[in-house]
């Protein structure tokens, strides 16, 4: 029997609490987000909806973070991640590059090849 609607409902809230704080490159946050998304493993499919939104909205000095999260759970974590993050992470990592200044561009491409090796 899966998760219900109930304890979903408190992943949402308890993990877009801190991940509204993610507005830094800092690896404590962001080891602190990569643990929470495994040991909540059975609501990836809401983690990986939170930090896609958290991508999409956050100014553009503040989207990078969230990538090196997304990028830090699929590595770590991997199972289930990948293929949720998957689903969506062409689009998400052009509009996100359209939009950042030439520094986060070359860190955005930097973790790019990363993912290629």
């Amino acid at each position: 029997m899966g998760p219900n609607k109930l304890e979903l409902e408190r992943v949402r809230r308890e993990y877009g609490s801190k991940l509204r704080l993610l507005t830094a490159n800092v690896k404590d946050q962001i080891s602190e987000l990569s643990q929470l998304a495994q040991d909540k493993i059975f609501a990836a499919p809401v983690i990986v909806e939170l930090i896609e939104q958290r991508i999409r909205m956050a100014p553009p000095a503040q989207k990078l973070p969230a990538f090196y999260l997304l990028d830090s759970i699929c590595k770590i974590v991997r199972r289930d991640y990948l293929a949720l993050f998957g689903r969506n992470i062409t689009r998400t990592f052009l509009e996100t590059y359209r939009v950042v200044d030439p520094d986060t561009q070359y860190r955005m491409e930097r973790m790019l090849g990363t993912w290629r090796t």
